[in-house]
C-alpha cells in the first residue's frame, strides 16, 4: 500500500527530525559513554595541529581526514569544538538514514513505514554507535540508500540504478571498507531481479556498470585528493586504498577459510555475540546465556536461511519479491560478517545491519500480508509503543553503562570519576569560562592517554590551553601527545588559570 506523496513526504520528515535530535543528544555530555579510538585519533590529531587531512589516510577510512575537518568547519562559526563536529556530521549522517528508510518503509506499508523507520531510529544496535561517536555512522546514509534502492527498483532496475550505486557504494567504502557489504543489495537485484524482460546481456552490463562506477569513484576521489594534497604520490595513495585494511580480521587465503571453518563453534559464537549484542547493553554478559551464543548464532543462520528459501517458493507463486530481497540481502550480509571474527567488544559495529534489515523486513511483511486489513489500531499502536521503550531502554542502557565508568578496568581509563573524559573536559571548561589556561597534576591514571586516545582527543579539542605537569619523558612516545612541562619549569600561576588540587596552588 502506498500513502500519498505528501504523507510519505509529512512522515518522513518527522522521523527524520526526531533522529536528528536523539544523535545530537545521544551523542552528547549527557549521554554519550566515551569517544570511539578512531574518532579520538583524528580529533586529537586534527585539533593539535599536528595532522592535517591533507596527510597520507588511512587504508580503513581512507575519507575520514576530510570528512571530521569539514564538520569541525561546520560548528566552528558556532562556537562548536572539534568533537562537536563529529557529533553534528553524525547527527546528520543518521537523519538521513532515518529518513531513506522512513521513505522506503511507508511505500511499502503506508504510513505505518515511518514507526518502522522509528524502530530502527530507536534500536540499541544503532543507538550505541551514537553513544560512542562511532564513525561507522557515517556510512549508515549509503547502507540505508543501497538497500533502498534494490527495494524500489526491484522490478524496473535500469543502468543508471548501477550507476548510483556504484558512486553511493564507493563513497561509502571511502568512509569505511566495511560499508563495501551493502553492494550485495544492488548487486543481487541487478543480476537476478529489476525486471523479467531483461535480457542477460542486460543484466550483465548492468553488474558491469555497478562495478566500473564503483571503481571510477574511487579513483576520481583519489585524482581530486592527490591534487589538494601532497602526502605522496597518485601510486603511493592507490597502494594504500586498495591494501588491505589494518587491521583486518577477514581470513587471507582459502586456508584460512578452510581453518576458520574448521572451528564453527568459535563461529557460530561469534554471530551469537553479534546478533545478541544489537538488543541491549550487557545481554551478551548475561550469565545464563553466555553458553547458548553458539547455539544462537547457528540458529540465527538457519533461520534467515530457511526464511529465504520459504520467500523464495512463495514468491514464485505470488510474484511479491520484496520480502525475498530483503531477506536474501540479510543471510549474504549475515554469512559474510560471520566470516569476520574479530574482537567480542565490536560486535556491535559489524552488526549494525540488523536494526535496519529487521526495519526492511518489518515494513515489507506489514505491506505483503496487508496487515492494515487485519488491524485498524491496536497494530500501529503496538508499533509505537514499542518505538518509545526502545529508546527508553536505550537511555537506561547508557546510565548503566555510566554507572559502570569507575569500576571497569583499568580504573580510569574509560572515565574521570563518573563521566567519559571528553564529558570531563568540557564540564571544566563550562565551570570555569574565563580561565586562560588548564594546568593538571600528571599521574598514573593520565597514563592511560598512550592507549586511550579520548584523552588527548577531549584536552585538544575542549582545552586547547592545557599542561600536564610530570616528566616530559613520560609522553615520548605517545602516537598524539599533549602540552607537558617539568615540575621545574613550572611558572606561578597566571591569574586566570585554573590548576587542579595535585599542584601546590590553584588560584
Amino acid at each position: 500500500m502506498r500513502s500519498p506523496v505528501r504523507h510519505v513526504a509529512l512522515g518522513t520528515g518527522v522521523v527524520a527530525t526526531l533522529a536528528l535530535v536523539w544523535a545530537w543528544i545521544a551523542s552528547g555530555p549527557l549521554l554519550v559513554l566515551g569517544l570511539n579510538w578512531d574518532t579520538a585519533s583524528y580529533i586529537a590529531l586534527y585539533a593539535s595541529g599536528n595532522g592535517s587531512w591533507r596527510d597520507l589516510p588511512w587504508n580503513s577510512h581512507f575519507a575520514l581526514g576530510p570528512i571530521y575537518s569539514l564538520g569541525y568547519a561546520l560548528v566552528r562559526p558556532f562556537g562548536g569544538t572539534f568533537i562537536d563536529g563529529a557529533r553534528a556530521l553524525g547527527a546528520l549522517a543518521f537523519a538521513m538514514a532515518v529518513a531513506t528508510a522512513a521513505h522506503v518503509a511507508q511505500r511499502l506499508c503506508g504510513w505505518v513505514g515511518a514507526l518502522w523507520a522509528g524502530l530502527y531510529a530507536g534500536a540499541w544496535g544503532v543507538g550505541v554507535l551514537l553513544l560512542t561517536v562511532e564513525d561507522n555512522v557515517l556510512y549508515l546514509p549509503v547502507a540505508v540508500g543501497l538497500l533502498a534502492l534494490a527495494v524500489l527498483r526491484l522490478h524496473d532496475w535500469r543502468w543508471h540504478h548501477s550507476v548510483t550505486a556504484g558512486a553511493l557504494g564507493a563513497l561509502g567504502i571511502l568512509v569505511s571498507w566495511q560499508a563495501g557489504l551493502y553492494l550485495f543489495a544492488p548487486l543481487y537485484v541487478a543480476a537476478l531481479h529489476g525486471g523479467a524482460e531483461r535480457s542477460v546481456r542486460r543484466r550483465v552490463r548492468d553488474l558491469a556498470a555497478l562495478v566500473a562506477t564503483t571503481l571510477a569513484t574511487l579513483h576520481v576521489y583519489l585524482l581530486v585528493f592527490r591534487g589538494l594534497s601532497d602526502a605522496t604520490s597518485l601510486p603511493g595513495l592507490w597502494h594504500t586504498l586498495f591494501s588491505r585494511p589494518s587491521p583486518s580480521f577477514f581470513p587471507t587465503s582459502w586456508h584460512d577459510v578452510f581453518t576458520l571453518l574448521s572451528h564453527p563453534r568459535q563461529v557460530f559464537r561469534h554471530v551469537g555475540l553479534g546478533v545478541v549484542g544489537t538488543l541491549g547493553h550487557n545481554m551478551t554478559r548475561v550469565p545464563w546465556l553466555s553458553p547458548w551464543l553458539p547455539g544462537l548464532g547457528l540458529l540465527s543462520l538457519l533461520a534467515v536461511g530457511l526464511a529465504t528459501a520459504w520467500a523464495t517458493a512463495r514468491a514464485r507463486r505470488t510474484g511479491r519479491w520484496h520480502l525475498q530481497v530483503v531477506l536474501t540481502v540479510s543471510l549474504g550480509l549475515l554469512i559474510a560478517t560471520a566470516l569476520y571474527v574479530d574482537l567480542p567488544a565490536d560486535k556491535h559495529k559489524r552488526y549494525d545491519f540488523v536494526p535496519l534489515i529487521a526495519c526492511f523486513l518489518g515494513a515489507a511483511a506489514w505491506g505483503e500480508f496487508e496487515l492494515r486489513k487485519h488491524n485498524k489500531a491496536w497494530g500501529p499502536a503496538a508499533l509505537a509503543l514499542l518505538c518509545m521503550l526502545q529508546f527508553i531502554w536505550v537511555v537506561a542502557g547508557a546510565r548503566a553503562i555510566r554507572k559502570e565508568l569507575p569500576q571497569r578496568e583499568p580504573l580510569g581509563y574509560h572515565a574521570r570519576g563518573e563521566v567519559p573524559w571528553f564529558v570531563y573536559f568540557r564540564q571544566l571548561r563550562r565551570a570555569h569560562p574565563h580561565a586562560c589556561r588548564f594546568t593538571f597534576s600528571f599521574d598514573e591514571t593520565w597514563a592511560h592517554a598512550r592507549y586511550q586516545l579520548e584523552i588527548p582527543a577531549g584536552l585538544w579539542s575542549e582545552l586547547p590551553d592545557h599542561r600536564l605537569v610530570g616528566d616530559p619523558t613520560r609522553i615520548s612516545d605517545w602516537p598524539r601527545p599533549v602540552k607537558m612541562v617539568s615540575p621545574q619549569e613550572l611558572e606561578p600561576a597566571l591569574g586566570c588559570e585554573w590548576r587542579d588540587a595535585g599542584l601546590a596552588t590553584r588560584p
